[in-house]
């Protein structure tokens, strides 16, 4: 198979390009809940905060978990989104 017209492309190469979907969705999703995180985390105000903090320390713990010990190689990287919808 011919990528963008050259035949004799590296194998990594064509595996990173065969993988651009679902990086591309991977992607979207993790800006999904930085936004969604990021509304919580600036829009509450103090009584809110306070209703808030047991779900918001257990997310942080999820999204510590997807920032510092998964990687995009690892079976279970969905693991962390589903988690994150969890406790929007």
């Amino acid at each position: 198979m011919a990528y963008a017209g050259f035949e004799d492309v590296p194998p990594l190469a064509k595996k990173l390009y065969d993988e651009r979907e679902e990086f591309r969705k991977n992607l979207t999703f993790l800006d999904q809940i930085a936004q969604s995180y990021n509304k919580v985390v600036s829009k509450a105000n103090g009584p809110e905060q306070d209703l808030l903090s047991v779900k918001m320390t257990k997310l942080d713990k999820i999204i510590d978990d997807g920032v510092n010990k998964i990687k995009w190689e690892d079976p279970g990287k969905l693991y962390i989104y589903g988690n994150t919808q969890k406790h929007n």
